[in-house]
């Protein structure tokens, strides 16, 4: 959705079943969006993180749909194997896929459109034609420190988590 001059998007991340790995995609989201913003002009309008709970998807649908929002930003490939994307690609969004590679110091941005995903979903999620560019130093040093943050606020929530016995992770 074209608003202003910026371009509206979604922005999805999917949580980890086996730990809480919600602040560490928080942050990291928060950066990337920011990068987005800067590189494209795309604007988030919408953010959500969820496991796999259709129920949830079709809320964030609803959300987007009610917006006028057609494209979904997702920061994980892995993403596009798991059961709820379907739920997505019939509704007929578009994706846009931001990847930062394991030492933090190249990005790739790619568009996936839905006709894509329905014709070849299982090449989407193995392979990218996108050269990897140079991430600049800020975002370098965001992710560096975002990611020291989330392990600390994990390693407190856990020494918490064991004192307590409150589990609060769960809400």
């Amino acid at each position: 959705m074209k608003n202003n001059g910026v371009y509206k998007i979604g922005y999805m991340v999917h949580l980890s079943i086996e730990r809480d790995d919600s602040i560490d995609l928080d942050l990291k989201h928060r950066v990337l969006e920011d990068l987005l913003e800067s590189v494209k002009g795309l604007s988030v309008a919408n953010y959500h993180s969820y496991k796999s709970n259709p129920l949830v998807a079709q809320y964030f649908i609803s959300i987007l749909r009610k917006q006028g929002i057609d494209t979904i930003a997702v920061q994980d490939r892995s993403i596009f194997k798991k059961d709820i994307i379907n739920l997505f690609i019939e509704e007929g969004f578009d994706f846009i896929l931001i990847e930062v590679n394991s030492s933090k110091t190249k990005y790739r941005i790619e568009e996936i459109t839905n006709k894509q995903l329905r014709s070849d979903l299982h090449n989407v999620v193995r392979t990218s034609k996108v050269k990897w560019e140079n991430l600049g130093f800020k975002y370098r040093k965001a992710l560096n420190s975002y990611e020291k943050l989330a392990k600390i606020s994990n390693e407190l929530i856990d020494e918490y988590e064991s004192t307590t016995g409150i589990n609060v992770s769960a809400y």
